[in-house]
């Protein structure tokens, strides 16, 4: 039994020094933690905020406002080594929006989740997020197009088509309810042809600034343009008259009002038309003066620059009359050289037809009569007098002037002045007939 003892105080021994050598690692980790990675404190700012569970509110018809701009700052404590590798992007804060159910701000917890344990929230700012919710609404709005710069010159822009014309926007109310309008800008400078374009619209508030479109959903993004771009030109008015006026009376002036008009169509279409007319005025039988708005023919193609098809016709009638006129002056022309004439017939009552208004003006002076003897033989001769009168003035019936050809004696004094006239060679004749004819208006 002696024996035993030594071995017992052995492992007395020993089990003593084991406990000492416990002892002594714990106070050398207790330095190692202490005094190599001691405890600290740090602060993180500008850790975003992600809401959580939003498909409860989608349910309900209610949108999160201010979803983009929520922040939380955070007062930690830690191992130096653990907080080290920590920063806003790998520390997640979530508000869980589910359970709210009405519009306006209310207040939801944040909630923290660190990437590693070993971490303490000594404090965090803000405690709660303030959740801003509407109610979603749907709204149709027409699309509207803005025309920038000035088409080519000669050249006009139509209105435009937009295809949708309608869009269906959906968003929270207080969106909705601030839209003014929708528009799409077209360009159109220096064009002189059909502008087709695929274009993205902009919303625009009451007050004539853009809408930031991030929290309205559109039925489409895009619209299809379509600008009309038509060439103009003047062009004169023609009108269409068809009947004659009552017996005696003639038409003396027509007036369209205006003369000239617009019209717009497709380049090739207005390069090819030259005048416009009416549609057919129907002046049987008339006696008087009419005056009517009369609508305009109009190829196909064509429109007018202004609104209304119709011109102004003014169709005055005046009643003809006969009056006899004196004229005692017959000129002779073409006496052939070797021959002399005498002028049996002095003068010619001619009768006369035209408007009261001008025939009452004319004077003997005003008519123009003329024989031509050229090829006649020495003699007596009954000559078609030709009768030349204003344009506007008729010459009745037909006259004849007794004209006596005879040869002239060497004893016989020289010819008078028309004689001489008379004695003309024949183109020198000829020359001054025409003159006359052209001064006087058309032969009768």
């Amino acid at each position: 039994m002696e024996g035993e003892k030594p071995v017992k105080e052995i492992l007395s021994k020993d089990i003593t020094l084991r406990i000492f050598s416990i002892f002594i690692a714990i106070i050398l980790w207790l330095y190692v933690v202490d005094i190599q990675n001691p405890k600290t404190e740090i602060l993180i700012k500008d850790i975003p905020v992600q809401y959580i569970n939003t498909e409860a509110i989608d349910d309900l018809g209610l949108m999160i406002m201010n979803e983009e701009s929520q922040t939380v700052t955070l007062k930690i404590s830690g191992r130096r080594k653990t907080l080290a590798g920590l920063n806003s992007r790998n520390i997640k804060a979530v508000a869980d929006v589910r359970g709210l159910n009405k519009t306006g701000e209310q207040p939801v917890m944040i909630q923290v989740s660190m990437p590693t344990e070993g971490i303490d929230i000594i404090e965090k700012k803000p405690y709660n997020v303030m959740v801003e919710l509407d109610k979603m609404i749907q709204v149709q709005k027409e699309v509207t197009v803005v025309r920038q710069g000035t088409v080519k010159e000669q050249y006009i822009a139509f209105a435009p088509q937009v295809k949708p014309n309608i869009v269906t926007l959906k968003a929270p109310s207080s969106i909705i309810n601030a839209i003014g309008s929708v528009r799409v800008a077209v360009d159109v400078s220096g064009h002189n042809k059909d502008i087709v374009s695929q274009q993205k619209y902009e919303i625009y508030n009451k007050n004539n600034e853009k809408i930031n479109s991030s929290n309205v959903i559109a039925d489409v993004d895009t619209v299809e343009v379509i600008y009309p771009i038509r060439k103009m030109r003047d062009i004169p008015v023609i009108p269409r008259i068809e009947g004659s006026p009552a017996q005696d009376h003639i038409v003396t002036n027509t007036e369209v009002i205006p003369e000239t008009i617009k019209i717009v169509g497709k380049r090739e279409v207005v390069d090819n038309t030259v005048q416009i007319f009416t549609e057919p005025i129907d002046i049987e039988n008339i006696d008087a003066d009419v005056e009517s708005d009369i609508p305009l023919h109009l190829d196909e193609g064509l429109r007018l620059y202004t609104s209304g098809n119709t011109v102004k016709v003014k169709i005055e009638v005046e009643k003809q009359v006969t009056r006899t006129v004196a004229v005692d002056s017959i000129k002779v022309y073409n006496v052939p050289e070797e021959l002399s004439y005498q002028l049996i017939t002095e003068n010619l009552d001619v009768k006369l037809k035209g408007i009261e208004s001008k025939i009452s003006r004319v004077k003997s002076d005003d008519i123009y009569a003329s024989v031509d003897v050229y090829a006649l033989e020495e003699g007596t001769h009954e000559v078609p007098v030709r009768i030349i009168a204003a344009s506007d003035i008729e010459v009745v019936d037909g006259y004849a002037a007794t004209v006596k050809l005879f040869k002239q004696s060497e004893e016989e004094q020289p010819a008078e002045p028309d004689e001489i006239d008379g004695d003309r060679s024949q183109d020198n004749a000829r020359d001054g007939e025409t003159d006359a004819e052209e001064d006087a208006g058309p032969a009768r």
